[in-house]
């Protein structure tokens, strides 16, 4: 979002009229609610309830069963899980490679869910988050185990497996003499000599002997009391870790309040809040994922059939390419039918090679993909003599052919992603999922139902005036001009009254209040007036009434304008409070392994990682301007140790662990955090 443009106003306008939409205002209370305290019934995320009935209507909003998949459908609790997931550190599990948060939870990526499933089928507990970060949901932990509690941190979520005491037990001659002692195993002799044997429990079933006392299959959780609001430490050394992070964390939360304090009227906010440059809506056709190498298009899923440039033949609810057609797009020269599939399908790419590739549906209905830098897109059959696919933009169909030049497949579909292809393993990363904007070969697509605001100056009053655009059919625009191999080009779509079409590739896109003395391909967002303005071949300034949406790269290998790679950017949330021009917003971030930091709008820096702390120097990621920093770390749970900071400078400070005793530096790792301006 960095390089778009949120502006305050007295009166935000949409096409030059007024509005204030209270299912925005609703949004925006219900973020701050779940986001800065208490949810529902006075409960934060995660937080669990044990109850004697099913919930249900009112009731039932905002929680769900152990187990249940939560979708953004809970955007509070999604962005949770995804931002503990990129601060946690990794580590294994009970066999499964996740991370661990500060606070004892384990998550785990989406890889690692048919492994979860076993392991719960085993054993009946199953204590991991599982994140799907690309399509932004999650599984909850789920277990059929008791809860033990305990007073150890250390052994939070720990699982104990069933056991009891072992003991010895007689083998019996006479089971039947009064007062004798029994055990489990029993011989009917016919002698009545007093002969008899002893043998340990264990012997017979393994569960004796498991563990010292009866001990049924549980899991350890902590149990607190509710004690007020208000926690005062007068010496820091006997704060545990947890703690210590809290109490520093207050400070950025403060930070942050610092922007929320201009919503305390949200309504009034409302009215002087508008957004300009921006796609504020995308259709969400496409939904797939990866496991273990394995890609599966997920049911429900809507691909894209280029079908020619004659009027449309075919009815929705008609059968196309194994699916369904649910819509069509048609703009007098090309038709698309939409196509939805209602079962999954899967592909395994294990046996292939390394390389990016696109992804795409032949017209049998199955998954096919292709190296990106073999996909055309052109007027003339590419002359190669590899497979390749190509997109015929003059007949307006995608089609594949093998290496002798024989067509194999044709009325294929749009691409629906670009993945990392690794030989042996399959697909190891999705890079985009083409929802709202895609490109094959040379050619990018634009899908419709994509909405967005062009900037279109300002009103009478000062205020930024907007021209709402939805897109009524799906649009393409092919660059045909020679480009530099790998080199990154912006993207910008050009605004009419009834389409947006991504047709502007150059060099660099700028905002600012005034033109910049530079030569070149430019697209400019004048924000003064409100207004994009583009540099041509002679460098001369014209009016561009367009929307900033991202950047490509190109291919390494090529010079025809074959892309490889789409980042555009997500859409608007209005009242995101860190988003808003006026309100101090994050505008640089970092994370490499236990290193990480973000920077602020204006100025305030937080930042951390794993240090050795024995007498060390810790050298900052980023340099403060002064030394009123707030530095962090974290300690074992006792009281015979503690951490110091000393020498603390602009760039770095220096850091150790005594023994409280005797003084003695013990040395050790610790996580660090520090924040300030």
């Amino acid at each position: 979002m960095t390089q778009q443009t949120y502006s305050w106003t007295d009166n935000p306008t949409v096409a030059g009229e007024s509005v204030c939409n209270t299912d925005i205002l609703n949004e925006c209370l219900m973020h701050l609610k779940y986001d800065n305290g208490a949810g529902k019934d006075g409960f934060l995320l995660f937080d669990t309830k044990i109850t004697d009935r099913i919930l249900s209507g009112d009731e039932a909003v905002g929680w769900a069963l152990q187990g249940s998949l939560v979708t953004m459908a809970y955007p509070d609790a999604v962005n949770k899980i995804k931002s503990l997931y990129s601060e946690s550190y990794e580590t294994t599990y009970r066999g499964i490679t996740c991370k661990k948060t500060l606070d004892g939870r384990y998550i785990a990526d989406i890889s690692q869910a048919t492994e979860i499933d076993k392991l719960y089928v085993n054993t009946g507990i199953a204590d991991f988050y599982i994140l799907d970060e690309i399509n932004e949901q999650f599984y909850l932990p789920k277990n059929n185990w008791f809860h033990q509690f305990t007073t150890d941190t250390e052994k939070i979520n720990a699982y104990n497996a069933p056991g009891i005491p072992d003991h010895w037990h007689y083998v019996d001659d006479m089971p039947n003499t009064k007062d004798r002692p029994r055990g489990d195993d029993r011989t009917n002799c016919t002698t009545y000599y007093e002969t008899k044997q002893t043998r340990l429990a264990s012997e017979c079933n393994p569960i004796y002997g498991a563990s010292e006392s009866v001990q049924p299959p549980s899991s350890n959780k902590l149990l607190y009391y509710k004690v007020g609001d208000t926690v005062i430490n007068s010496d820091s050394a006997l704060i545990d870790a947890q703690e210590l992070l809290a109490d520093g964390f207050n400070q950025i939360e403060d930070k942050i309040n610092t922007g929320i304090e201009s919503l305390s009227n949200a309504s009034t906010a409302l009215t002087q809040t508008q957004i300009t440059n921006c796609i504020t809506e995308i259709p969400q056709r496409v939904n797939v994922g990866i496991n273990n190498g394995i890609l599966t298009l997920k049911a429900g899923s809507v691909v894209i059939v280029p079908y020619g440039t004659s009027e449309p033949a075919l009815e929705i609810g008609a059968a196309l390419n194994g699916g369904e057609i649910v819509d069509i797009s048609w703009d007098e020269q090309k038709l698309f039918y939409y196509v939805k599939y209602d079962e999954d399908i899967t592909t395994d790419y294990s046996g292939h090679t390394n390389d990016n590739v696109i992804v795409y549906l032949q017209d049998t209905g199955n998954l096919i993909y292709e190296n990106v830098s073999a996909c055309y897109s052109d007027s003339a059959k590419p002359s190669v003599s590899t497979y390749n696919t190509w997109y015929d933009t003059t007949s307006n169909t995608i089609a594949r052919y093998t290496n002798t030049g024989t067509l194999e497949f044709q009325n294929c579909s749009l691409p629906i992603c670009v993945g990392s292809l690794l030989e042996g393993t399959g697909i190891t990363l999705i890079k985009n999922i083409f929802n709202g904007f895609g490109f094959i070969g040379s050619t990018i697509w634009c899908d419709k139902g994509v909405k967005g605001l062009v900037p279109n100056g300002r009103n009478a009053d000062g205020s930024l005036n907007n021209i709402e655009i939805t897109n009524q059919v799906i649009t393409t625009f092919a660059r045909t001009w020679s480009v530099v191999e790998g080199q990154t080009q912006q993207i910008s779509c050009s605004a009419s009254s009834t389409d947006i079409k991504a047709d502007y590739f150059y060099e660099a896109y700028l905002e600012q209040d005034t033109f910049p003395n530079k030569q070149g391909h430019i697209m400019l967002y004048n924000r003064r007036e409100n207004k994009h303005y583009f540099q041509d071949n002679n460098n001369s300034w014209r009016e561009c009434p367009s929307i900033y949406i991202g950047f490509a790269q190109n291919t390494s290998a090529s010079t025809i304008g074959q892309m490889q790679d789409l980042n555009t950017y997500q859409t608007f949330r209005a009242l995101d409070y860190s988003s808003f021009k006026n309100t101090p917003h994050i505008v640089e971030t970092y994370k490499n392994g236990s290193s990480w930091y973000r920077v602020w709008s204006d100025g305030w820096i937080e930042q951390g990682g794993l240090a050795e702390i024995k007498n060390t120097t810790v050298n900052f990621l980023k340099s403060y301007t002064n030394t009123n920093i707030n530095i962090l770390l974290t300690n074992k749970n006792d009281s015979k140790t503690e951490v110091s900071v000393t020498n603390v400078t602009t760039n770095n400070f220096t850091a150790f662990r005594r023994d409280t005793d005797n003084g003695n530096n013990l040395g050790g790792w610790s996580f660090w955090r520090a924040c300030g301006y």
